[in-house]
C-alpha cells in the first residue's frame, strides 16, 4: 500500500497538486506476518524508506507513525497533523485503517483498495478497475460504512524501468530454455488440486520448459513434488520482479480471485499471460482470458511451441496495458475522482 500510495502521490504532484503522505505504520502490531492473509508473506517490520525515496517524487513529503507508542496515540498525532496539513481531498490508500471514520465526517475522501475489492473504509468515492461498478452507489461492507461512488480507474501500474531495483537476481537457466513464471506469496497454496496435476504432466512432456515460482519464502507446493530436476525455479519474495519477468517467456496465472497486479506487471513488460477469466487477472487482460481448463492449457502449449506467437501476444499485452493500466496515463482520471470525491462530500453534508 505504501508504494502504491507513493505512486498515486507523484501523479497528483505533477498535476500541481500540493501532496502530503501520512502513514500510522499500523502493521508493526503482533501477528503481522499475518498481515497479506498468510504466515508465508514476509515479514517487513520496519519502514523500507530506501525503496520509498526511490520511488517518491522529489519534494514527496511523508509523515510517519512513531511505532514507540500505541496505535492509539499514534492515530491521535497523525489527526493533529493532517489538520495542520488541511487538505482538501483525503486518499486512503489500502483496505482498512479506522483513522479514516473521523476524517471522513469533516473532508471529502477518495479511497483505493489494494486489490479488487472497494477499501474497508467511509468514502466518497473508490476507485475501481472493473467497469461495471463504474457510477453505482453501494456499501461493499455493509450498512455500518457509506456508500461509495464507483469510479472506473483501472490504472494500477507504473512500468519499471530497465535498471534493477537492487541486486539482480540469479537464476541459472540453460539457453534454449522456454521460461515460464508465475508471482505470488500464496503459491505454495494454491498450486494444487487437478491443476497442478495438468501442470506437472505439461512439464514432463516438455522438457525444455522452466517454471519460476517467485513469492513467499520460494517453498515448493507439494503437488510438484514429481516434477523432474531441474525444471523448477523457487525464488523467495524479491524487489526485482520486473527484471526477473524480463527474463521469462509467459506468464502463467494460478487459479484464484486475485493475482492482478502481478499479472499487470507482467503485461507492462511484454509478457503473453494466460489466465482465467472471472478473477481479477482475467479482469486485467479481458477478451484474452481463457474460461475453461482445457483452453488453459491449450493456450500454454501454443506459447511454448511458438515464439513467433509468444511475441505476438506479448506486444498486444502490453498494449492493453500502455491502454488501461499504465499509471502514466491516469492523471487525468484521477483528477476527475477527486473532484467526484468533493462533490459528493458537499451533497451529504449539505
Amino acid at each position: 500500500p505504501t508504494l502504491m500510495a507513493l505512486d498515486q502521490a507523484g501523479i497528483l504532484m505533477q498535476l500541481g497538486l500540493t501532496v502530503s503522505l501520512f502513514s500510522c505504520q499500523e502493521q508493526s502490531g503482533p501477528e503481522f506476518d499475518y498481515l497479506l492473509g498468510a504466515p508465508t508473506t514476509p515479514p517487513d517490520e520496519k519502514p523500507n524508506f530506501d525503496q520509498w525515496l526511490r520511488v517518491a517524487k522529489k519534494g514527496t513529503r511523508i509523515h510517519t507513525g512513531d511505532t514507540r507508542f500505541s496505535i492509539a496515540r499514534r492515530w491521535a498525532a497523525m489527526l493533529t497533523s493532517i489538520t495542520e496539513f488541511d487538505p482538501d481531498v483525503i486518499m486512503f490508500v489500502g483496505l482498512h485503517s479506522p483513522l479514516i471514520r473521523p476524517l471522513y465526517d469533516v473532508r471529502p475522501v477518495l479511497g483505493l483498495g489494494t486489490n479488487s475489492i472497494p477499501p474497508m473504509v467511509n468514502a466518497d468515492v473508490w476507485l475501481t478497475a472493473e467497469q461495471a461498478l463504474s457510477n453505482r452507489t453501494a456499501s461493499a461492507w455493509g450498512p455500518d460504512l457509506s456508500e461509495g461512488l464507483g469510479w472506473y480507474h483501472p490504472y494500477r501500474v507504473r512500468r519499471k524501468q530497465a535498471a534493477s531495483a537492487g541486486p539482480v537476481t540469479p537464476i541459472d537457466i540453460e539457453d534454449g530454455r522456454v521460461v515460464m513464471i508465475s508471482v505470488g506469496n500464496l503459491l505454495a497454496q494454491r498450486i494444487a488440486g487437478a491443476w497442478a496435476d495438468r501442470m506437472v504432466a505439461l512439464l514432463g512432456a516438455h522438457p525444455e520448459l522452466v517454471w519460476i515460482l517467485l513469492g513467499g519464502k520460494g517453498e515448493l507446493p507439494e503437488a510438484l513434488s514429481r516434477v523432474r530436476p531441474g525444471q523448477l525455479r523457487l525464488l523467495p519474495h524479491s524487489a526485482n520482479v520486473p527484471e526477473i519477468l524480463r527474463r521469462s517467456s509467459i506468464y502463467v496465472n494460478p487459479p484464484s480471485m486475485g493475482g492482478g497486479f502481478s499479472v499487470a506487471e507482467a503485461m507492462a513488460e511484454g509478457l503473453p499471460v494466460v489466465t482465467y477469466s472471472g478473477s481479477d487477472g482475467g479482469d486485467k487482460v479481458g477478451i484474452e482470458a481463457v474460461h475453461t481448463e482445457d483452453g488453459y492449457f491449450s493456450r500454454i502449449s501454443e506459447l511454448i511451441a511458438s515464439e513467433l506467437i509468444r511475441k505476438e501476444r506479448g506486444s498486444r499485452m502490453r498494449a492493453l496495458f500502455d491502454k488501461t493500466l499504465d499509471l502514466a496515463s491516469s492523471g487525468a482520471s484521477l483528477m476527475s475522482a477527486c473532484q467526484a470525491a468533493v462533490d459528493g462530500y458537499h451533497r451529504r453534508v449539505s
